[in-house]
């Protein structure tokens, strides 16, 4: 699994903080937490694990499954519990979504 995160997605992922030396250097104390926390291993371990849950919880905020889950949850309050047929509308952007990346 980890053999994709190779230079080239680092640096995508990145990208935007060249033009932001500061926030660069945020990341990377970030990271470097991360990383004495994962090596104290046990509760430290635990606790790097946590945060990179919380991490990817927000990013899910950004993504547009997130908009798209929030459009259905919207969608069936309305019409009550959704069936197969019903979600059917969300694959099609979901599948358009992971195509592009």
């Amino acid at each position: 699994m980890a053999e994709w995160l190779d230079r080239d997605i680092w640096m995508i992922l990145f990208e935007p903080l060249k033009e932001n030396p500061k926030r660069a250097d945020e990341a990377t104390l970030i990271f470097d937490c991360l990383v004495d926390l994962i090596e104290s291993g046990g509760e430290g371990t635990t606790l790097a694990l946590a945060a990179l849950e919380n991490a990817i919880r927000i990013l899910y905020d950004f993504t547009e499954e997130s908009k798209l889950s929030y459009d259905r949850y919207r969608h069936s309050l309305k019409t009550g519990d959704p069936t197969d047929d019903e979600i059917q509308w969300l694959r099609e952007p979901l599948i358009q979504t992971h195509q592009r990346t």
